[in-house]
């Protein structure tokens, strides 16, 4: 595999183990992104602008972390059956 697909699989192993072992952790922003399929850049653009398209998170010093659980639920939350409101 290319070498940076074959990081991306490893840490998605990692997070998946990671939450399996504990599911009320916190992830991190990569975490959470390669979790997702959600980029870096959405979170960020969430992170400042706010609203509906942003996951809540916590800010401890530099370090910006999401509960799984709150990311889960808003991934539900977004669920759709069609594309019609």
């Amino acid at each position: 595999l290319h070498t940076q697909r074959r990081v991306q699989l490893e840490l998605l192993a990692y997070v998946t183990e990671k939450v399996r072992i504990n599911p009320d952790c916190y992830l991190n922003e990569s975490e959470v992104s390669c979790l997702t399929g959600l980029s870096k850049k959405f979170l960020q653009d969430g992170r400042w602008k706010g609203g509906k398209n942003a996951i809540p998170y916590c800010k401890i010093g530099a370090r910006v972390l999401y509960h799984y659980p709150t990311v889960t639920s808003f991934l539900t939350a977004r669920e759709r059956n069609n594309t019609t409101k």
